[in-house]
C-alpha cells in the first residue's frame, strides 16, 4: 500500500529502473542471437568451400613438386617423392635422401585447419626429429576463404611455405 507521495514516486523510479535494465538485457540477448546466426551462416560457407580450396592446394603442390623435380634434377639429393593418400584429406611429400624429410598435411575440416607434421633425419641411424603446425582456413568480410600461418597466403604461397623445409630444412629444425 502506497501511504505517501514520495513513496509513489520511489516505485516509479525503481519501475523505470527495472524496465531499462529489462530493456538492455532483451538488447544483449538479441545481440547474440544474430552473433549465433552470423556465426551458423560463417560456418556452413566454410563447409562449403574448405574442400574446394585443399584440393587447390594439392594441386599447388602437385604441380610445385614436379617442377621442384625437374629444377633440381642436376641434385638428386633434393628429388622429391610426392604421394596423395587413401584418404582425399592427407598428403604426404619425401625426400629420402639425407637429410630425409618427410612433409604430412592432412585437412581438419572440423577445426578449420589443416594440421602439418614435418618429421626430419639428418643421417642414416639418427634420430628423427618432428615438427608440427597448423594452417588455418579464414573467411574475409566478402566471404572469401583464405589460408593463414602468421600471414594471409595463397594456395601457391601455402604450397611454396610447405615445401621450402622440404627442399631445405632448417638448420634448427635438424
Amino acid at each position: 500500500m502506497i501511504d505517501s507521495h514520495r513513496d509513489y514516486a520511489y516505485i516509479q523510479n525503481m519501475a523505470s529502473w527495472v524496465r531499462q535494465r529489462a530493456e538492455q538485457v532483451q538488447k544483449e540477448e538479441e545481440r547474440r542471437q544474430q552473433e549465433r546466426e552470423w556465426a551458423i551462416a560463417q560456418e556452413k560457407i566454410v563447409a562449403r568451400k574448405i574442400r574446394p580450396l585443399w584440393e587447390q592446394l594439392v594441386a599447388c603442390v602437385t604441380q610445385d613438386v614436379a617442377e621442384i623435380n625437374k629444377e633440381f634434377a642436376f641434385d638428386r639429393s633434393r628429388e622429391t617423392e610426392f604421394f596423395i593418400s587413401e584418404n582425399p584429406c592427407k598428403i604426404v611429400v619425401y625426400k629420402s635422401r639425407y637429410p630425409a624429410v618427410r612433409l604430412t598435411a592432412s585437412l581438419d575440416e572440423e577445426r578449420h585447419s589443416i594440421n602439418v607434421l614435418y618429421a626430419t633425419t639428418q643421417h642414416d641411424h639418427a634420430p628423427t626429429y618432428e615438427r608440427k603446425l597448423s594452417i588455418k582456413f579464414h573467411l574475409d568480410d566478402k566471404g572469401d576463404l583464405y589460408l593463414t600461418q602468421e600471414r594471409p597466403m595463397t594456395c601457391s604461397e601455402a604450397s611454396q611455405f610447405l615445401l621450402e623445409q622440404v627442399i631445405s630444412p632448417a638448420k634448427d629444425f635438424l
